[in-house]
């Protein structure tokens, strides 16, 4: 009996030790940094204006970037190619147009994404956004 125990804590120890070591996966969307290419909403795609710096850099559970004229960042989780986006701030420096305006509030709405080796699409209810690896 008293082997038994010592046998049954030593396998509990060690997958203990197993899982503490085991780290969760990355999303796929970490570690990668983007330059918008193209709005889609309502059928009509909206190149990025000229001279307008729209990105979205993806860390562990962090998304921040450019939109334009301001900057922004918030959370993100994946799930599959479900995509959630959350918790958006940005500066608030008065200079915002209907681009960066529609971008933020399309990354807020964001559900899914397709992510090639050198493009990412992320869809909303209304459209997509078009990105290029930077």
């Amino acid at each position: 009996m008293r082997w038994s125990r010592y046998n049954t804590m030593s396998k509990v120890i060690l997958l203990l030790i197993v899982i503490s070591s085991c780290r969760l996966p990355r999303s796929s969307l970490a570690g990668t940094h983007w330059r918008l290419a193209s709005i889609e909403q309502g059928g009509r795609i909206e190149h990025v204006i000229g001279g307008s710096d729209i990105t979205a850099e993806f860390t562990d559970g962090i998304i921040r970037g450019a939109s334009g004229c301001n900057t922004y960042g918030g959370q993100f989780t994946v799930t599959g190619n479900r995509l959630t986006v959350k918790n958006v701030v940005e500066t608030q420096l008065g200079c915002g147009n209907q681009q960066e305006i529609d971008y933020l509030r399309a990354l807020d709405g964001a559900t899914s994404f397709t992510l090639t080796s050198d493009t990412l699409t992320i869809t909303y209810a209304g459209g997509a956004l078009h990105f290029t690896r930077m």
